[in-house]
């Protein structure tokens, strides 16, 4: 198996987690660079990963302006700003790794889709990393089918389970999400 590389975008929790998480699998990922505008949060992560100064911005727009330098996008910015960031990976080639939400409106979620089809991206899954409440499971894989999502992941354990409560949150959609 090819060893993935990423850059991660926002170093608060979720995404210092995700990068911490493929720091500990070397033979699988490498994280190469990060963007997060609070300085702390910036210098602890590249302490974490090992990373170069030169591999850490201040700004995600300053990372996603160089040439493309890794596999994947994290993009862990807060809720609210995850579409710009979301589509300008896309425009460079990156496959890209949104946290939930993906996009703070439905009309948002459904351009970044759309955007990622029209590139003839790769399929758009969603990971569902310990989301243990069923009702934000289904509004979940409601908003995700809606979106165009091609599928969700969600893991066996800290999860929530496939049961009668998601299945009607999900207002019908489990049934179309794969």
């Amino acid at each position: 198996m090819k060893k993935l590389t990423a850059v991660l975008i926002g170093a608060g929790n979720r995404g210092k987690n995700y990068a911490t998480k493929m720091f500990e699998q070397p033979e699988k990922f490498q994280v190469i660079a990060v963007a997060e505008p609070l300085k702390g949060r910036r210098e602890d992560i590249r302490k974490i990963l090992e990373l170069d100064e030169s591999a850490c911005y201040a700004d995600w727009k300053e990372l996603l302006s160089k040439p493309k330098m890794a596999d994947i996008a994290m993009i862990c910015t807060l809720d609210d700003m995850h579409t710009e960031p979301a589509l300008m990976a896309i425009e460079k080639g990156y496959n890209v790794l949104l946290e939930k939400p993906v996009a703070p409106t439905p009309g948002e979620c459904a351009d970044i889709a759309n955007y990622a089809k029209e590139k003839g991206e790769k399929p758009f899954i969603i990971i569902c990393d310990e989301i243990e409440d069923p009702h934000n499971l289904g509004a979940i894989i409601r908003t995700a089918e809606a979106c165009g999502v091609h599928g969700v992941i969600i893991p066996k354990h800290r999860s929530a389970s496939l049961n009668a409560t998601v299945e009607k949150t999900s207002a019908g959609a489990l049934a179309y999400m794969k």
